[in-house]
């Protein structure tokens, strides 16, 4: 991953983003590139510094149909919202609304469902948990969790949020109220 960074990989993959920008199959491979890629620390940080987080969020609101593409941004977006700033950039670039539309729009589609719900995870764990809470975050997670019940992962993912969510006092009160216990 590193050495796929060193040599122009992230710059690649922005670039073939920007210049295809309207067919889903190279958006849905940047997006896995990226979502494998930002595994790693250090290229995580080469794609924070480049412009592809946006690009990603765009990619995703180009193609709301396709679950490939939605499943692959909702990836890379859980993998680069490792620190605060990144997951700043994400917020800024208006991925909160693009992964509620995503839960909304492929709500049947376990793999689409497991990467949205980590990605809110991640979020919430670097300061936006506040702000995913007051977008109507709770009724999304909840919705996600009773709809694939049979999901370890993703019933994990729920719970991580619902806990993150509910730190303050005020919401966790208004979290048991709304079938979150």
């Amino acid at each position: 991953q590193c050495a796929i960074s060193e040599m122009g990989g992230v710059e690649c993959l922005v670039q073939a983003a920007e210049k295809h920008a309207a067919d889903p199959n190279v958006q849905a491979h940047v997006a896995a590139a990226i979502w494998n890629l930002s595994r790693t620390p250090s290229v995580a940080l080469t794609i924070a510094s480049s412009s592809a987080i946006p690009l990603v969020v765009a990619a995703a609101a180009a193609f709301p149909a396709n679950a490939e593409v939605q499943m692959n941004v909702a990836g890379a977006l859980r993998h680069l919202a490792v620190t605060d700033d990144y997951a700043d950039q994400i917020v800024q670039a208006g991925g909160l609304p693009t992964l509620f539309a995503m839960a909304s729009s492929h709500a049947a589609d376990a793999e689409v469902q497991g990467a949205v719900v980590g990605a809110l995870w991640e979020l919430s764990r670097h300061g936006f948990d506040g702000l995913i809470y007051d977008a109507g975050g709770v009724e999304i997670v909840l919705q996600i969790g009773e709809k694939h019940l049979k999901s370890d992962r993703i019933c994990a993912r729920v719970a991580g949020v619902l806990r993150l969510l509910s730190i303050d006092s005020e919401r966790k009160v208004a979290i048991g109220e709304q079938r979150g216990v």
